[in-house]
């Protein structure tokens, strides 16, 4: 229920919220526009969650 100091915990909190109740989520197989250096690995998964009630809320804890 706690992030360690330096550590990022963001992405983590959100998949454990405990009032969210739905997630509907979407996942496209992509072979351009990668977004990080240096280059595309070829085909590469571009995933997206969205949380219903939404959570992971500055200053509060997950559970």
């Amino acid at each position: 229920n706690t992030c360690a100091p330096g550590k990022e915990c963001g992405h983590y909190t959100q998949l454990v919220w405990r009032n969210s109740l739905r997630v509907g989520c979407a996942h496209q197989v992509c072979d351009t526009n990668w977004p990080f250096a240096p280059s595309p690995p070829g085909r590469w998964d571009f995933w997206v969650c969205d949380y219903e009630p939404p959570g992971n809320w500055v200053g509060q804890k997950p559970y």
